[in-house]
């Protein structure tokens, strides 16, 4: 019944690959894009760049990731959600996404662990105030129980975020992570870095970001 609701089409399109999936995604208002990536690193990412990781900058709608050699290398596939990650910094960030994580959680009968990097340090490097991030924990956890989704809350280790986000993706059997991204681009992102990439580049399950 789920899989009935959808048809395909095909598009071909030149220029760009990049302005054009965006430009696309806006005509045609799509509600979600979906990528592979190859999960480049260091000089040869730098070099060939990723599109996908592009795409996640400037998209209009969410982005559903998979890291193909992760993912053929773990065998993890969207059929089967039985738990998905959603790392939680603010309630500003995560309100974009909180509807949709509802929905696909309720549609699979999903568990939905909370991280929260106690810290407080974003995906971007800024330094949040303690208790902004235990509001939005706090806030997320009333939405997903006022809507029914079992869920649980577990707090960043010592390791770097996103390492530690790997980590528990690893050990929890998660099959879903559900992140936001500030988006930035050129010289700030590449200063600052983005927790959010990184993940991407090495998760063994798919990605759904913001």
């Amino acid at each position: 019944e789920f899989k009935s609701r959808f048809s395909m089409s095909v598009s071909l399109r030149m220029g760009d690959p990049v302005s054009e999936i965006v430009k696309f995604a806006l005509l045609e208002k799509v509600n979600l894009i979906a990528m592979p990536t190859h999960g480049r690193h260091g000089i040869d990412r730098l070099v060939k760049g990723s599109v996908t990781e592009e795409v996640l900058r400037h998209s209009p709608v969410p982005v559903l990731m998979s890291n193909e050699p992760e993912r053929a290398a773990t065998g993890h596939s969207l059929e089967n959600i039985r738990r998905i990650l959603m790392p939680v910094q603010t309630m500003e960030s995560a309100a974009p996404i909180m509807p949709l994580l509802v929905d696909l959680a309720k549609r699979m009968d999903s568990e939905v662990v909370l991280y929260h990097d106690e810290r407080g340090v974003n995906d971007v490097g800024t330094t949040l105030e303690p208790q902004e991030a235990a509001l939005a924990i706090e806030q997320c956890s009333a939405r997903l129980a006022s809507e029914g989704v079992r869920h649980s809350t577990i707090r960043a280790a010592a390791a770097p975020v996103a390492t530690d986000i790997l980590n528990r993706v690893r050990e929890m059997n998660i099959d879903l992570v559900v992140m936001t991204t500030h988006g930035r681009s050129g010289l700030t992102r590449g200063f600052l870095g983005s927790v959010t990439e990184d993940v991407l580049r090495n998760s063994p399950c798919p990605v759904l970001a913001v």
